[in-house]
C-alpha cells in the first residue's frame, strides 16, 4: 500500500494510483478534476513525492517515508526533478514562456535517477500558446515523466489536452464525511460552514476559523439585490481590509461556479447572492476580482477598491482609478 492517501475521501484514487504504481502501469500524465476546495492540490503533492522518494523507489517503504534527501528537498521546494509551473502574478495567466522552460526542464536527464516530475496547477489557466506547447509534450512524453494537471474548471481546456491524460475525478465528498472530518479538525458547526463553503471541506475549514465569512455572503446579497448600495457595503467591508475581502469575494464567487456547475454548463442561470446570476456574468466578476488582486495597491484607496468590486457583481461600470 501507498500509505494514506492526503484527505479521507480520496481513498479510492489514492489506492488506484499506488496500485499503477507498484505494477509499473503509470501513465506519463494525469489530469485531476474537481471544484475548488476539495484538496486537488495536495493530491498531486502527495502522488509528487510518492514518484520521488529515494527510499520508496528502492522498495524499501510502500510509502513516501519522508526522511530521505529526495523528501526533504521535495518538502522545501527545492529538489532537482520537481518541476511547477505557476500563473503571472499580474496577469493571472499561465504563458508560454513558463511552459516551454518546464517542459525543456523534463526533457533533461534526471538528477537523482529517478522520475522528473512536472505540476500544472490550475491549468486551465494556459494561454493558447501555451496550452499548444503543453500539447506537444503530452503527444510525444519523455521517459519516466510525469505530469501532473490541476484544474477545477477542466471544461476550459482544450479537448486534445484532455484526451491525453488519464483523468482523475475527485468530487466534493459526502456531507457527513465531510463534516467528520471538519470536527476532526476543531471546527465546531460543521454544517453550517460546509453549506456556506457549498459542501467543499477546505473552504469550510477557511471560512469557520474566518470572521469575514460570517457577514460576507449577506452583504453581497445585499448590494447585488439593491437593499444597499455599493458605497454602503463597501464601508462594511472596509474594516477586514480589502485584501481579505477580495479573496472573500473570489471564494464566495467559486463556491457558487462550484456548486452551479451543471446548470452553468447547461446555460441556466443559478440562484445565488439573493437572486440569480449567468455564467458569464460570474465569471466576468470573477475576473474583476482578479484584476484587483494583480493591482499594485500601493497608494490606493482600499474603501475605492471595494467598491470598483461590488460595483462590478452589480454590473455596474466602477470608477475610474486615479
Amino acid at each position: 500500500m501507498l500509505g494514506e492517501a492526503p484527505y479521507p475521501w480520496f481513498g479510492d484514487v489514492w489506492d488506484r494510483f499506488g496500485q499503477s504504481l507498484a505494477q509499473s502501469r503509470l501513465g506519463h500524465a494525469v489530469l485531476i478534476v474537481g471544484p475548488a476546495g476539495v484538496g486537488k492540490l495536495a493530491l498531486a503533492e502527495s502522488a509528487s513525492r510518492a514518484l520521488l522518494c529515494r527510499e520508496r523507489g528502492l522498495g524499501r517503504v510502500s510509502a513516501p517515508c519522508g526522511v530521505c534527501d529526495a523528501c526533504v528537498q521535495v518538502e522545501r521546494g527545492s529538489h532537482p526533478d520537481l518541476h511547477r509551473v505557476e500563473a503571472d502574478d499580474k496577469t493571472g495567466v499561465i504563458g508560454v514562456g513558463a511552459v516551454r522552460e518546464i517542459c525543456a526542464q523534463l526533457l533533461m536527464t534526471s538528477q537523482m535517477a529517478g522520475y522528473r516530475v512536472g505540476l500544472f496547477p490550475n491549468v486551465e489557466r494556459c494561454s493558447v500558446s501555451a496550452a499548444n506547447s503543453l500539447l506537444k509534450t503530452l503527444e510525444e512524453p519523455p521517459p519516466n515523466v510525469f505530469m501532473v494537471l490541476v484544474s477545477a474548471r477542466p471544461g476550459r481546456l482544450p479537448a486534445t489536452i484532455r484526451s491525453r491524460c488519464q483523468v482523475w475525478r475527485c468530487p466534493a465528498p459526502a456531507p457527513t464525511q465531510a463534516a467528520q472530518w471538519l470536527r476532526e479538525q476543531g471546527v465546531q458547526d460543521a454544517d453550517a460552514a460546509l453549506d456556506r463553503a457549498g459542501g467543499a471541506p477546505l473552504m469550510a475549514l477557511q471560512v469557520s476559523g474566518d470572521p469575514l465569512s460570517a457577514s460576507l455572503d449577506a452583504v453581497l446579497a445585499a448590494t447585488l439585490t439593491g437593499q444597499v448600495s455599493v458605497a454602503q457595503a463597501a464601508k462594511q467591508l472596509e474594516p477586514y481590509g480589502s485584501e481579505a475581502a477580495l479573496s472573500g469575494v473570489l471564494m464566495s464567487i467559486d463556491t457558487v461556479l462550484a456548486s452551479g456547475a451543471d446548470h452553468l454548463a447547461s446555460g441556466l442561470q443559478i440562484a445565488c447572492f439573493g437572486g440569480s446570476r449567468s455564467a458569464r456574468q460570474l465569471y466576468a466578476w470573477r475576473d474583476a476580482v482578479l484584476r484587483e488582486f494583480v493591482r499594485d495597491r500601493t497608494g490606493l484607496n482600499e474603501l475605492a477598491t471595494l467598491e470598483r468590486v461590488l460595483a462590478a457583481g452589480r454590473g455596474e461600470a466602477p470608477a475610474a482609478v486615479t
